[in-house]
């Protein structure tokens, strides 16, 4: 129906947008790769230069010219960050465990290593190599680099 593509193309337009900013935020130009379940399910409303995401993408005024230095990937795996909370749960237990064996370690959990750990809360800090942010409840999360951007829209 047409309120359908309505709600569809005001999504995209959206999406689209915020995708568009966290571009000239970063600028990404090893890449920006927009992931999440969003981007598998509805690829076809983002591809093709006369998309309303791709339309809301690039409409950034004066500084639109900066993202034809981004390169923009949409990421087909909707388990990412189920993968993404692997890894981390990994690197945690590995934290933790190493630490549990060393008798100067004031660590007694998996959960604590996680809190503490500098690798995990200040992944941007100076020169630090990323960024983690989350813009608000329900909007992104994005991990940025120096060369390259992934961002996971929820």
């Amino acid at each position: 129906s047409s309120l359908c593509r309505r709600a569809m193309s005001i999504l995209m337009s959206a999406y689209g947008c915020e995708v568009g900013s966290a571009a000239i935020k970063w600028i990404p130009t090893g890449g920006l790769f927009v992931t999440g379940g969003l981007t598998p399910k509805n690829l076809h409303f983002m591809e093709g230069m006369h998309s309303d995401f791709m339309i809301a993408y690039v409409n950034k005024g004066r500084v639109s010219h900066l993202l034809e230095r981004v390169p923009l990937f949409a990421v087909l795996t909707e388990d990412l960050g189920n993968r993404g909370a692997h890894q981390a749960a990994l690197m945690a237990y590995e934290s933790w465990s190493a630490a549990s064996h060393d008798p100067s370690s004031s660590s007694s959990s998996p959960a604590a290593a996680v809190a503490g750990s500098r690798r995990l809360s200040s992944l941007g800090a100076a020169g630090g190599g990323g960024s983690t942010k989350k813009n608000n409840k329900d909007a992104a999360t994005s991990v940025s680099s120096s060369s390259s951007l992934l961002v996971t829209f929820l």
